[in-house]
């Protein structure tokens, strides 16, 4: 009895390298008759007899087709006659070439199991290698994130620092924002690495458009920054020639205060209270921060009564951009241009955090994905249930996390 085992594993006696070939797909059996028989071993994609697909065990005769894969397999060339055995009387040395003939087999083997157990260890040390370049890396950006996060705290803190510097020209908290400035320059992040297809000229030009972009923002925040300090110190000129007195000072002070009570929607009454409260130093909330307002104004100094009036004028400024009115034509128009440029269901997740409404979440099982119920749900939010206020207050929230 002979028998053939086919298939993609390097084990077998025919050796078939196809996709679709099992690692061990077949074998043909002779049987001691000279009868062949076809074993399938119940494979995925199966084999073929003659263009049929069989099952199990089949006979097989001389000049039938078998075919596995993409493979018409020549099966016959498989089995070749069996050599006669010569006289006893004439062979010499057989013992000896059996046993060469076992040593080089078993040297085979041997050699083609070093072979692939090298090449498995090879395979194992590289991604190995690649395994821990890649948590190498995850913790370098890990630690960029953090020395970047760190870097933008200290270097807001220093920016607002230095704005109430100029407001109250304080040689203290000059001194305190450049104390901060320092700190945030010591963590300062490199510069991110120009992308490889970039050539450093490109690089150098970004670098030199990036440092006149800033600077023309720094020079127009500066400008608007003395023009309202302008405005404001007017208010305590005014006072001071009306009155020349505390109670002057106190008068305009308590007018003033009153008028940060906000009415907007989304903001609770103590909203620009608690703006304030920041800028003066100490970040306070609710009525804390009006309380804080008040203490400071009464034991401060001519000086710091003014620097605080110059900070409400300021406050009731960008109060008056936060809810000046448009028509409502004009907010429609703003709401459906915004709606075309969101294309994520992450930036209706950032506008619904900005507003104090939330995502109907059963709108998920109307629609075919998140984003479309999300689209959805905002659209009949703002055409059917927002006030005017509430609308612009949409508007303002997509127009920030589509700018």
């Amino acid at each position: 009895m002979k028998v053939i085992t086919i298939g993609r594993n390097p084990e077998n006696d025919i050796v078939i390298d196809d996709v679709k070939v099992s690692r061990t797909h077949l074998q043909i059996v002779q049987d001691d008759n000279g009868n062949f028989s076809l074993v399938d071993f119940n494979t995925t994609n199966g084999t073929l007899l003659n263009g049929r697909r069989i099952q199990g065990e089949t006979p097989l005769h001389k000049g039938d087709t078998v075919q596995i894969g993409n493979k018409l397999l020549p099966w016959e060339s498989y089995f070749k006659p069996t050599e006669p055995a010569p006289p006893a009387s004439k062979p010499k040395h057989t013992v000896w070439w059996i046993a060469a003939i076992v040593v080089l087999l078993l040297a085979g083997v041997g050699i083609t199991f070093k072979i692939l157990y090298d090449k498995k260890q090879e395979k194992a040390k590289i991604e190995a290698d690649a395994k821990a370049k890649e948590i190498e890396t995850a913790k370098i950006e890990a630690d960029e994130k953090d020395a970047e996060a760190e870097y933008e705290k200290l270097q807001k803190e220093a920016d607002d620092l230095f704005k109430r510097a100029l407001i109250s020209q304080s040689t203290d908290d000059i001194r305190r924002a450049e104390e901060m400035q320092q700190k945030a320059d010591k963590v300062k992040p490199a510069k991110d690495k120009p992308a490889q297809k970039k050539n450093q000229g490109e690089t150098d030009k970004e670098k030199t458009d990036e440092r006149e972009t800033t600077q023309q923002s720094a020079q127009s925040e500066v400008a608007a920054t003395q023009e309202k300090e302008k405005e404001g110190q007017q208010i305590v000129d005014d006072s001071r020639k009306s009155n020349g007195d505390t109670d002057s000072l106190k008068r305009s002070f308590n007018t003033k205060l009153e008028s940060l009570a906000s009415k907007e929607w989304g903001k609770d009454a103590y909203f620009w209270y608690e703006q304030l409260s920041e800028k003066l130093g100490h970040k306070k909330a609710g009525k804390e921060a009006k309380q804080f307002i008040i203490t400071e104004f009464e034991k401060g100094d001519t000086g710091r009564k003014e620097a605080i009036l110059i900070n409400i004028q300021l406050e009731i400024e960008a109060k008056k951009l936060a809810t000046q009115s448009v028509d409502d034509k004009s907010v429609d128009d703003k709401f459906v241009s915004s709606m075309k440029k969101v294309s994520k269901p992450e930036q209706f997740n950032d506008i619904y955090k900005k507003l104090p409404i939330k995502f109907d979440s059963h709108l998920r099982n109307k629609y075919d994905t998140e984003f479309a119920a999300m689209r959805a749900d905002l659209t009949i939010k703002y055409s059917k249930e927002a006030t005017p206020d509430e609308k612009l207050a949409i508007v303002r929230a997509m127009e920030e996390v589509v700018k």
